[in-house]
């Protein structure tokens, strides 16, 4: 974190840099990629070159204008602001105060209202499951059996590996994410997920004799990546059946659903999803 050697004429761009940096020691890479790409490509053009101790209310009114003007969302836009303020309350001096304290004004800067019934939450039908599971094989087939299971987050389920597996639930301890394990989201996401016979033999048998290496992997032994399994697997075959293009959290909310309508206690419920 940038200390008092600093200057009141020093610019955003400046502390956003110094708190990308201090940022890789305390979030998970998949957190600091995102941090990073909403930096460069929705912050920094708007206010990069203002002096820090300048961003007030009326620069985040104007980013946010520039924001709804790209056609943003109501929620990508509150993200997008909570991040330009954080850079602001980054900067402190030797004793940890706040170099440059704002009186943020909401209202004033005026970010699009969130009507969460409006929000884009896909989630597969009882149907939709089945007509998946039918129409796929082989890999692809005992992913969506395994998601709709399980309700796994996707990097929790192909971070999986053989040992994870006892032969009648998964225990989630990673994660991955580009192509290399990390923890998992929260502490609560460290569980047993208990899984039905009928699957728990399913993928005992694809597993079959292996004794190592993760559940589902490349032929080089490495985790799958999500974006392709997305790009050149599920959606070819959502577009075959006629299913709207989604990610595989629909399986997660599936699944979310599902055990509520059976009534599953609430406690239950979160701790098999991982939720706190």
């Amino acid at each position: 974190m940038l200390q008092p050697t600093i200057t009141t004429n020093q610019t955003f761009r400046e502390f956003a840099k110094a708190w990308v940096q201090d940022g890789e020691t305390q979030n998970k890479p998949s957190t600091l990629v995102n941090k990073k790409s909403v930096l460069e490509k929705h912050i920094l053009p708007v206010l990069g070159d203002l002096p820090l101790s300048s961003v007030d209310n009326p620069e985040l009114t104007q980013l946010v204008r520039v924001l709804v003007n790209k056609g943003l969302k109501p929620q990508t836009v509150l993200n997008v602001v909570t991040i330009a303020k954080a850079v602001k309350k980054s900067a402190t001096d030797a004793k940890g105060r706040r170099l440059f304290p704002t009186e943020w004004n909401g209202k004033f800067i005026g970010c699009p209202k969130i009507i969460k019934s409006k929000q884009n939450r896909p989630a597969f039908s009882v149907d939709q499951v089945n007509s998946i599971v039918k129409a796929s094989s082989g890999r692809l087939q005992m992913i969506c059996v395994l998601f709709a299971a399980s309700g796994l987050r996707a990097g929790e389920l192909l971070g999986l590996e053989v040992q994870h597996f006892n032969g009648s639930a998964i225990e989630i301890v990673q994660s991955v994410w580009g192509g290399k394990t990390q923890e998992p989201k929260t502490q609560n996401a460290l569980r047993h997920v208990d899984l039905h016979p009928d699957v728990a033999a399913l993928l005992k048998a694809y597993i079959g004799d292996r004794t190592s290496g993760f559940i589902f992997q490349t032929s080089g032994g490495s985790p799958l990546g999500q974006a392709n399994l997305l790009e050149y697997s599920l959606h070819p075959l959502l577009k075959i059946l006629g299913i709207d293009q989604c990610g595989f959290h629909a399986f997660r909310r599936f699944r979310n659903t599902f055990l509520r309508q059976q009534s599953c206690p609430e406690g239950l419920v979160k701790f098999w999803l991982g939720h706190s």
